[in-house]
């Protein structure tokens, strides 16, 4: 297939992949407005005149705000290791040499993630605030220009449409954006195929924006019948001009550059919805007009309208301090006031406590009321505490565990994929043998770990005095408790590799060597005790 004929079947497939999700932008355009404002140009333009004017109360996107930043530092902790990689056996991961291995290639992952040119943090917190809205957020992971580094961009979801392959994974990504000229021809030093109506335009309208079409796909659906048999990659990244439906670049990659988050998934489409503003937005149109009328009750309480007589009062009525408002000198008040207030603004607090009842509900739609660490008194008991902490984990668990995977797992998957290929996680020498071909996945640091990992080490301490206890009314049962493989699981667990030695290091066994001869001499000891005794109580009974 020419390359004309490729360029315009994609933007065909990408025409048709928006239109789907026309109805989807107009949902999330709502949304935008009540809760995201920065966001709110799914259909329309930005005006930055009345930015955000719809808005009579701030509390939905003060709890978004909220949300998003709490999703943020549990995920991805400041100052904390907050990924490790690992095999998906664990019996693997229990190898001194493969967590070694797994190790460096984490502190590998983190200096590309946190370099200071990668964008990282500033496209994951976008995301983040896309994720908790929108229900769906789309970064890119890629080599910068120079190859020095990772570079990471989270996209405007009007901007960007996908596809799914037939296990429901995304495959296919269709993202549109505006270049300018000037960009755009510089692009030609990058290998860029730039046509003569765009570079004729370079010296009288550099600035203008050119519609361009990115589009990340499997490599059989780009070629579909003529895909070169000698090509052993995957994936296939096109840059396309939309106006004149002109391949600008292609490259064939190894990897899929996009990483899509979804959270609650639509059934029947590839896109999600946030459980929250699903929740929230309803009570969140409720508060602007409830906001709205508290306002305007509240402004008749303290500066109510006035009525007047036609014919007494004379000129303006002047209510400002020292303001004088003439009246006829014939009129006679006992009619009633020539001016009088009307009050409207009788009963504010019913407002207020029905704002304050919507705004309850909008913390409940936002999950703040479940996402602070229990706190324990002096007075509570081991147990009462270890209760509150599971009671913690049940209430975030459903929060937390569907976003590890899709917030951190996917860009951590996408960066590994790209740093291996390009040779920034170390030598084939470095890595050990066992290794290779294996699957792996990630763990995570948070405090929803950490109170899994205290109830780990609790339960260990726990099932040690169980066992100590049992033991002294039979000893038999010690046998039965496997400690070694309990200390090992639960060290694994708290632990870094560095802290542990293997059971065949030379230390460990001249140690163990050591713990056996002393406790041989001290067997011995005690037999000879035992016999010194004998030997008294014998001589005493006078035997010889």
């Amino acid at each position: 297939m020419a390359l004309p004929e490729r360029a315009t079947r994609l933007c065909a497939m990408a025409a048709s992949a928006f239109a789907a999700k026309q109805a989807l932008n107009s949902f999330w355009q709502e949304v935008a407005e009540l809760h995201f404002p920065e966001h709110a140009d799914f259909t329309t333009s930005k005006n930055d005149d009345g930015f955000a004017s719809n808005l009579y109360d701030s509390t939905p996107a003060l709890y978004r705000r909220d949300f998003g930043n709490y999703l943020g530092s549990v995920l991805r902790p400041k100052g904390r290791e907050w990924f490790k990689g690992r095999d998906r056996d664990d019996e693997v991961n229990g190898q001194q040499e493969i967590r070694a291995h797994y190790e460096r290639t984490d502190k590998r992952m983190r200096a590309l993630l946190y370099d200071n040119k990668s964008q990282f943090i500033s496209a994951q917190a976008l995301a983040d605030h896309q994720y908790v809205t929108f229900g769906n957020c789309v970064t890119s992971a890629e080599p910068r220009s120079d190859r020095s580094g990772m570079l990471y961009r989270t996209w405007h979801l009007r901007d960007c449409a996908w596809a799914e392959d037939v296990d429901g994974e995304v495959d296919t990504v269709y993202r549109r954006f505006k270049m300018k000229v000037a960009h755009l021809c510089a692009k030609k030093n990058a290998g860029w195929t730039i046509p003569k109506k765009i570079t004729d335009k370079l010296k009288k309208s550099p600035d203008d924006k050119v519609q361009c079409l990115h589009v990340a796909m499997p490599i059989d659906a780009y070629y579909v019948a003529d895909k070169p048999k000698s090509s052993a990659k995957d994936w296939v990244s096109v840059y396309i001009c939309e106006d004149s439906k002109d391949i600008l670049f292609e490259e064939e990659l190894n990897e899929f550059r996009y990483a899509v988050s979804r959270w609650f998934r639509l059934s029947g489409s590839p896109y999600a919805v946030s459980p929250c503003t699903v929740i929230s937005t309803p009570d969140a149109r409720t508060m602007q007009s409830m906001t709205w009328s508290i306002m305007q009750a509240g402004e008749n309480a303290v500066e109510p309208p006035l009525v007047g007589q036609s014919e007494v009062v004379l000129g303006p009525v002047n209510l400002f301090p020292g303001g004088i408002t003439w009246v006829d000198k014939n009129y006679d008040e006992r009619n009633g006031d020539a001016i009088r207030p009307v009050n409207l603004g009788k009963v504010p607090e019913l407002g207020i406590s029905l704002h304050g009842a919507t705004r309850q509900q909008l913390g409940d739609a936002w999950y703040l009321n479940k996402l602070f660490l229990p706190v324990g008194g002096s007075e509570m008991t081991a147990q009462e505490v270890e209760r509150r902490w599971q009671e913690f984990q049940r209430a975030t668990q459903p929060i937390i565990e569907p976003a590890e995977p899709e917030r951190n797992g996917r860009v951590l998957d996408l960066t590994y994929e790209v740093a291996a290929n390009m040779g920034w996680l170390g030598s084939d020498e470095d890595r050990p043998e066992e290794v290779d071909g294996r699957e792996f996945d990630w763990t995570y640091d948070n405090p929803i770990e950490d109170a899994r990992r205290d109830g780990l080490a609790l339960s260990f301490g726990r099932a040690m005095e169980l066992t100590q206890a049992a033991s002294g009314a039979d000893p038999k049962i010690a046998a039965r408790f496997n400690v070694t493989k309990a200390y090992g699981d639960t060290m694994i667990a708290i632990a870094p590799a560095q802290w542990m030695r293997e059971e065949d290091d030379p230390e460990v066994e001249a140690a163990q060597a050591e713990i056996e001869q002393a406790a041989q001499s001290q067997g011995a000891i005690q037999e000879a005790g035992q016999m010194a005794d004998v030997a008294a109580q014998a001589a005493k009974a006078g035997i010889r």
